[in-house]
Order: C-alpha cells, then sequence, then structure tokens
C-alpha cells in the first residue's frame, strides 16, 4: 500500500513490489495447472465420481473451521512483534498456536474417521460409489488434519511478510498435487488415489516452508517449546470473533455444493462448480493483493498511525476493485465460450450461473480491505456475528429458491446475501470506525473505476464476433486484451496516482532483482 512518510512509504512499497510480483505470478501458474487439471480429472472420472470428489471435499472443508481464526492471529501477532522486535513474544505466540493447532488436527482426523461410514446415507450417491464414499472421506479427513497444524508455517511467514515466499510454495503444492493425479489416473487410479496425491503434497511442502523460517528468523525457535497461558489467551481472545467469520464464509461459499447434493442429482454438482471456479478466478488474484492488507495494518496499528489506516481503507478497496472488476467482468461476458472451449459445449448454457456468482464474489471480495484494515485494529469482533447470519440466509434462501430456479436459485441465494452483507453492513461499519466519509469513500473508491469498466465493455462487444467460436488462445488473448484497457484507462486517471506509483515499484523492484541477478547496474 501506499502510505505518507519518506521511508515507510518506499519501504512498504518497496515490500508490496516483490510480494505482488511473486504472489500473482505463483498465482496465475497454481490457477493453470487447475484449469488444465480439471478437465483431465472429469475426462477420466466422469461427472459422478467427479461430482463425488467436489462433494467430498466440500463437506470435509468444514473442518477447516477449527482453524478458529489463529492463522491471521499468528500472523497479526507475528507482525506486531516483529516490528516491535520483541522475539520473546514471537517465540510464545507460535509455540502457543502449533500447539492448539496439533490438538485440534488431530481431533479433525478422528472425527473424520468417525463419521466417514455415515457418509453415503446423507446424500444421493449411487451404490456402487458407497465404499470409494466412505474410505474417501476418511483420506480427505486426515488431509484436513494435517492442514491445520501446517497452516503455522504460512501464517508465520505471511507475518514477517513474505508472501512472495508463500506464494512459490503455494504454487508447489499445486503442481505436485497436479504431477501426482495425472501420474495416479493415467495408471487406473481413482479418486482414492487423487486423495493420497493431496496429502502427500501437502506434507511435502512443509520441509522448506519450516527451513525458511529458521533461515529468516532463527531466533524465534519454530515449535512447541515456549508457549504461555498469556499467549493462548491473546490468540483466542482475537481469534473467536474470526472463527465465527469462518463459520459464515464456509456457509456462504462452501455449502452451495452440499445444498444441490441433497436437493438435486448429484451429477448437477459438476457443472456449478466448472461456473463457481471460473468465477473464482478475479477473487484468487484480488486475494492475493488483500492478504498483504493484515500485517501491514497491524503495524500501522501498533504505532497508531491512524490517518494511513484510512487510506489504507480507501486504496485496498479500489486497488482490489481494481483487480476483479478486468477479469470478473471479462469472464462473465465470455463464459459461453469459455465453458465450450475448457470443459465442453453442453457445460456453455451455465455460463448465466457465471455472471450471477461473479456479481456475488465480487462484493464479497469488496469488503475484505475492511476486515483486513478493522483486523489489524482488533476491532472485527461484529463480522462473527453478522457472517454467521449471513452463511445462515444464504442456505435458506438457496433451499426456498433451488425448487423454482435449480442451480440459479443457489447461486441467486449467493448473490442477494453478499449484497445485503456488504453495502448495509461490513463497509458502512468500517466507514464508521474510520471516520471516512459515504462521499468519500464513494468517490475514492466507487467513481475512478466505472469509466474503465465501461470502457473494457466496448471493447469486449467489440469482439464478440472472433470470440463467439473462439478456441482458447483466442479467448485468453481478447481476455489480455480487455485486461490491459481497463488497466490503461484506469491508470491516466487522476485518482489512480498511488496506482501509478505502485506500478511504478513494481517495475523497479523487478528491474533491480533481474539486474542484482545478472551482476549488472542499470
Amino acid at each position: 500500500m501506499v502510505v505518507d512518510g519518506a521511508n515507510n512509504g518506499t519501504d512498504y512499497l518497496s515490500r508490496l513490489g516483490i510480494n505482488t510480483v511473486t504472489s500473482f505470478a505463483a498465482k496465475f501458474g497454481g490457477l493453470v495447472v487447475s484449469l488444465l487439471l480439471i478437465p483431465y480429472m472429469v475426462g477420466n472420472l466422469g461427472d459422478a465420481d467427479y461430482g463425488l470428489w467436489i462433494l467430498v471435499t466440500s463437506i470435509v472443508a468444514v473442518g477447516s473451521l477449527a482453524d478458529f481464526g489463529i492463522a491471521a492471529a499468528l500472523t497479526k501477532f507475528v507482525s506486531e512483534c516483529n516490528a516491535l522486535a520483541d522475539d520473546d513474544g514471537c517465540r510464545q505466540t507460535i509455540a502457543s498456536a502449533l500447539s492448539i493447532y496439533t490438538l485440534i488436527g488431530i481431533a479433525l482426523i478422528i472425527v473424520a474417521l468417525i463419521l466417514a461410514p455415515a457418509i453415503p446415507g446423507l446424500f444421493d450417491i449411487a451404490e456402487g460409489q458407497h465404499g470409494t464414499a466412505k474410505l474417501l472421506t476418511a483420506l480427505m479427513g486426515v488431509s484436513i488434519g494435517l492442514s491445520i497444524p501446517f497452516a503455522a508455517s504460512t501464517a508465520v511467514l505471511q507475518g514477517l511478510h513474505r508472501f512472495d515466499i508463500t506464494a512459490v510454495l503455494g504454487l508447489t503444492r499445486s503442481v505436485l498435487f497436479a504431477v501426482g493425479v495425472v501420474g495416479a489416473l493415467a495408471n487406473g487410479g481413482g479418486l482414492l488415489h487423487i486423495a493420497a496425491a493431496q496429502i502427500t503434497a501437502l506434507v511435502l511442502v512443509q520441509i522448506p516452508a519450516i527451513w525458511w523460517i529458521y533461515r529468516l528468523k532463527p531466533e524465534y525457535q519454530f515449535g512447541f517449546r515456549g508457549g504461555s497461558k498469556s499467549a493462548v489467551k491473546r490468540i483466542m481472545n482475537f481469534s473467536w470473533p474470526l472463527f465465527m467469520v469462518s463459520i459464515g464464509g464456509q456457509m456462504q461459499s462452501k455449502t452451495d455444493e452440499i445444498v444441490i447434493g441433497a436437493r438435486l442429482p448429484i451429477g448437477l454438482i459438476t457443472p456449478y462448480s466448472f461456473a463457481m471456479l471460473l468465477s473464482r478466478v478475479p477473487q484468487l488474484f484480488a486475494e492475493q493483493f488483500v492478504s498483504f492488507m493484515l500485517p501491514i495494518a497491524s503495524e500501522l496499528n501498533a504505532k497508531s498511525e491512524q490517518d494511513k489506516l484510512r487510506k489504507l481503507l480507501l486504496l485496498g478497496t479500489r486497488s482490489t476493485l481494481t483487480v476483479f472488476l478486468p477479469i470478473g467482468g471479462t469472464l462473465a461476458i465470455l463464459s459461453g465460450p469459455i465453458l465450450s472451449a475448457w470443459v465442453g459445449e453442453p457445460y456453455a448454457k451455465y455460463s448465466s450461473l457465471v455472471w450471477v456468482l461473479c456479481g456475488a464474489l465480487m462484493l464479497d471480495t469488496m469488503q475484505w480491505p475492511a476486515a483486513m484494515v478493522l483486523q489489524g485494529m482488533n476491532r472485527h469482533k461484529i463480522f462473527g456475528i453478522v457472517s454467521i447470519a449471513t452463511g445462515v440466509s444464504n442456505i435458506l434462501l438457496s433451499l426456498a429458491l433451488i425448487p423454482y430456479f435449480g442451480l440459479m436459485g443457489v447461486a441467486l441465494g449467493t448473490l442477494i446475501t453478499a449484497a445485503i452483507e456488504t453495502m448495509f453492513v461490513v463497509l458502512p461499519y468500517a466507514c464508521r470506525r474510520l471516520n471516512v466519509s459515504p462521499r468519500r469513500f464513494f468517490v475514492s473508491v466507487i467513481i475512478p473505476v466505472i469509466l474503465p469498466t465501461l470502457v473494457m465493455v466496448f471493447t469486449l462487444m467489440a469482439m464478440r464476433a472472433y470470440t463467439e467460436d473462439g478456441g482458447l488462445m483466442t479467448l485468453a488473448a481478447a481476455s489480455v486484451i480487455s485486461v490491459f484497457v481497463y488497466g490503461v484507462v484506469f491508470l491516466m486517471s487522476p485518482q489512480s496516482a498511488p496506482e501509478r506509483t505502485i506500478v511504478v515499484s513494481l517495475l523497479n523492484s523487478v528491474k533491480n532483482r533481474i539486474f542484482s541477478s545478472s551482476g549488472n547496474h542499470p
């Protein structure tokens, strides 16, 4: 983020430059791997088995709620302690969080093993898939149980502002998983082998993650020694509202497939998952930008720099929309041809789902910067109640609409509840807490993104004749052009001076890295 003050601003921009370039590149690489892997999985597994994979992973993903918000607390307190040179505080926080995480992980594995036999009776799963469903649930339970304590290493690295390292590790995990899946399916394997590949990739990536922590901060002594009751209390006081937010978030974003599996044939989960995955692409990129904000907000709050926190909120929200809108708008407009070229002509008819889900995820993503800033200020407790209320409303509304609108009813339930939460609760609350007037928010955040969005839409409409029957390369070219047009128009806006500064910093960071690695000087 751009923060006033010569040295601090330069330091933040430098960090943002390296983190952004690396994170976006790694996320793009992971996205390409995922988009190429999914058609391969569907082609080898079929709609029924792939639908079972999505259903079970969605069910088991509920276990991620057992994170209890500890990862965010760990990132926040490591960032604050690091800024204040409090090594003892960091050691206590890390050891305490890791101990809690390990107990939670063991409990999750036990719960998954107990519940696995009941899964076939709860959903419309074909009798021939019952055995696979039970074993798959058990294996995925092991995976989620391991991922909970393993999240500690990522949280510590993010607290140290090393998002570049966590991004590369995330890409490495995606590649390892893809290699395992391709190898398993090519040799006649199935869903259980895919689950084993996921567990293997998860474990292998932990080795370099822990090594990096010891290299960067050996004095933190990453491990179980040094925990304290006071550190546990501090972590839980911060994290319990985030636990409630996670519950609501899971109900909003991870239960759609479960609702479909309970009320519709399991095969319909597959086209809905394609539409959801396509709609999540812009959110995945925006997430890389927003994730930098928590440690920065924590540092600014520790130094009582309220004006910079206000600027962080406005710039963060505008920049998040600037990342989401060109990608999301392009994918929505081209969704029919993209689905046809990506997974096959029969799925193009579900393009309307992409429009609705992109709108819902845009609203959801729009509130993330406010959430990160308020977490950094420890003013986020209200979000827990709001998130749970929104999640429950999403499920109930989806169940009410699905008999009339089918899959579209599930998507509309997500859109309506996201709109109410973002526009009438989260953003107004954040603006009041930071003394940002509605007019200032509208002028600083909304107005600058309107013209670039309109120009981008007109550009895509002008290219429509070339994209309707185009292949993936044609669609990719059209997408790049539309995103580029949006970026140029946006950066030309007078309100976009901070973003222009960030772009220049990014280019300088890349240039300096290139010349540094080559041993030359500009």
